[in-house]
């Protein structure tokens, strides 16, 4: 029975390494709210008056970075939680900063 029990302890880790290995990428809707908050990202590093121009520029220079992001080779589900739970740019900063960690070239 201890043996069993043992067996069992030591799979677990295994297990939850194995989920998150196999862990699907995002979707597109989810790619393009990531690509969204990297706009607002980049934006808040801009002044006002160049705002309004560079959004559009921005937003359609991000078109191919979709395409990578459902591939699963920018970011992954925890990403995306992460970064649907910024609440201001800093939070974007920090939510980027972990995704540069395991970004798949």
């Amino acid at each position: 029975m201890r043996r069993y029990l043992y067996l069992y302890l030591c799979l677990i880790p295994f297990a939850f390494l194995l989920v998150s290995c196999s862990e699907k990428p995002p979707t597109d809707a989810e790619c393009r709210v990531l690509n969204a908050k990297e706009v607002e990202f980049v934006l808040s590093t801009i002044p006002l008056s160049l705002q309004r121009n560079m959004s559009e520029e921005l937003s359609a220079a991000m078109e191919p970075s979709v395409e990578m992001c459902v591939a699963g080779k920018t970011y992954s589900h925890a990403d995306y939680e992460c970064m649907v739970g910024a609440i201001n740019t800093k939070d974007i900063g920090v939510c980027l900063d972990k995704a540069k960690e395991h970004i798949k070239k």
